[in-house]
């Protein structure tokens, strides 16, 4: 496999490089064509519902996955999925399908990875799991003590939770 950084990786699908947790940064490493990971995957990154199991897991540890992966000609998807400490994050946003604008599809990335970047400098005490993604549906919530996540579907899940905390330290999102 190529060396493969996630500044190269980002540059050759034309976008801006995501939020790359500095703990984690050393240990992402290629896993597939366009795809880095702190460790190898169960399944590919295209596969949300797994990883949504992987941010829920109570013993899980933290963990990154980038990139661009898909099938067929419009289900490709620009997918990052972090969990870092209570922070937990999937993302899969459209892009490099067929039928796609690629500029609209740049422009929305850079506003979900702008959102990551306002999460990751909050501080978020309760462990908040945040899905946006057309294809599982978007949503987040909170995971209580009983280990469910109870849900919010909201089509902007991530902007809502990015908004909600970026509006000060004591700021908590409600279920």
């Amino acid at each position: 496999m190529p060396d493969l950084s996630a500044k190269s990786l980002f540059q050759e699908l034309e976008l801006p490089t995501p939020w790359i947790p500095t703990q984690l940064e050393k240990e992402l490493k290629p896993i597939g064509q366009w795809v880095l990971g702190t460790s190898n995957p169960d399944t590919n990154v295209y596969d949300i519902k797994a990883f949504v199991e992987k941010v829920i897991d109570p013993d899980g540890e933290d963990f990154l996955f980038v990139g661009h992966e898909g099938h067929g000609t419009q289900s490709y998807f620009l997918h990052y999925y972090l969990r870092l400490g209570s922070l937990r994050i999937l993302l899969q946003a459209p892009y490099g399908g067929v039928y796609d604008d690629p500029e609209e599809c740049q422009e929305q990335i850079a506003k979900y990875f702008d959102q990551i970047e306002r999460l990751a400098a909050a501080q978020i005490a309760e462990p908040v799991v945040i899905v946006q993604s057309p294809v599982i549906g978007s949503r987040w919530g909170t995971i209580g003590e009983d280990n469910e996540i109870h849900w919010t579907s909201d089509d902007e899940a991530l902007k809502t939770v990015a908004d909600s905390y970026s509006s000060g330290p004591n700021s908590m999102i409600s279920v």
